[in-house]
């Protein structure tokens, strides 16, 4: 399944939550940013919503 995540960060919690409650395991973020220090920051954010 492919869904896309956009947002705020506390829906995006909420979104990565109910995934994990419905049994995925697994991530994959695709970050689209003009420099890699903007792609890096994204990433960062990303590992923390997870987490």
């Amino acid at each position: 399944m492919v869904q896309t995540m956009c947002g705020p960060p506390g829906k995006l919690c909420e979104r990565v939550a109910a995934y994990r409650e419905a049994g995925a395991t697994s991530l994959v973020a695709g970050l689209v940013t003009p420099t890699l220090r903007l792609r890096l920051e994204q990433l960062e954010l990303v590992a923390d919503l997870v987490a």
